[in-house]
């Protein structure tokens, strides 16, 4: 019995460092994935367009004066457009909480189709993988993550992509060749994870 209770605060005492440590490594891990997600859309969005087509109006780094009527659009710098991607789009996502490749998709699928449609997108993906009846409130909580374990990711990847597709076919104008290499390119980008 003595033995026991040594091996029982043994084992307890260096695990407090590890927690602390696994806090550390887990917050840079996802740093790290939201700034690869921030890469990949800057790199889709590019730098500041006014096409007098785009429902959006005048739009930068994907940020649009439509939806920030506020901002000067034309002079938001990079890191602006980072702290709204993170603030607007990440955590209202919950997209910490995903794994790395789900995460792109819908933080790709959220700023470029809005993120109440991304999370529905998610939601129908889940009740049809699953049979479940998830409420398609575009909210990503606790009820839609424990549904997603059940889930292949990359049949969830797939369905919302194709979501994605048909909701790019409905629109009409310019803008749907450039959306459809856009979703070509998301695809390679999720194959080299």
């Amino acid at each position: 019995n003595r033995y026991y209770n040594h091996k029982l605060i043994f084992c307890q005492v260096p695990f407090i460092p590890i927690l602390k440590y696994w806090a550390f490594w887990r917050k840079e891990l996802v740093m790290s994935i939201f700034k690869k997600a921030c890469e990949f859309v800057i790199r889709m969005e590019g730098g500041y367009v006014n096409n007098p087509l785009d429902p959006g109006k005048a739009t930068r780094w994907g940020i649009s004066q439509n939806s920030y009527p506020q901002l000067d659009i034309e002079n938001l710098t990079q890191a602006e457009a980072i702290n709204i991607y993170h603030k607007d789009y990440w955590k209202k996502l919950n997209l910490d909480a995903l794994p790395s490749r789900l995460a792109l998709v819908l933080f790709d699928s959220g700023i470029n189709c809005g993120t109440k449609r991304a999370g529905i997108w998610l939601q129908i993906a889940i009740n049809k993988l699953t049979g479940y009846r998830l409420r398609l409130d575009g909210q990503v909580g606790l009820k839609t993550l424990q549904a997603l374990q059940l889930c292949e990711m990359w049949e969830v990847m797939c369905l919302i992509l194709s979501f994605r597709l048909k909701h790019y076919a409905k629109q009409k104008g310019e803008f749907l060749k450039g959306w459809i290499i856009r979703i070509a390119q998301l695809l390679e980008e999720i194959a080299k994870e």
